[in-house]
């Protein structure tokens, strides 16, 4: 599972975003090779992803209970929703010192649907 995709969109005046640009290219070379199931980061990060279509819809991840147990942390960036808002959960809240708001989605390259599950309700407390 990958975790923490936090990087700003701005770019230096050298045209490079070193750190940034490597966390985008790690997560690039992570998704075909199928070594990416989960992604967290900030909502510019998933705006970003969520362009190039790389997450699941929920509906399609989580077990029907689990989906309407979740229903209201969604967060919809394409045409269904398919992430969750975790930033308020305790396990955030204590491993967090990035940003003050996260979001979790599960990728197109996820290699166990019920291990991301798993995670999810372990992220909820559940």
């Amino acid at each position: 599972m990958l975790a923490d995709c936090n990087f700003p969109f701005y770019i230096e005046p050298d045209g490079l975003v070193y750190p940034e640009d490597s966390t985008a290219m790690k997560v690039a070379a992570m998704l075909p090779a199928k070594q990416a199931d989960v992604i967290i980061g900030n909502p510019d990060s998933f705006a970003f992803y969520s362009d190039n279509e790389i997450f699941l819809p929920l509906e399609e991840c989580l077990s029907k209970e689990l989906y309407s147990a979740l229903s209201p942390y969604f967060v919809t960036l394409g045409d269904k929703p398919d992430a969750l808002d975790i930033s308020g959960t305790e396990f955030y809240k204590k491993h967090s010192e990035s940003y003050s708001d996260a979001l979790l989605a599960v990728t197109m390259s996820v290699n166990d649907p019920a291990e991301a599950e798993r995670f999810i309700r372990f992220i909820f407390g559940m």
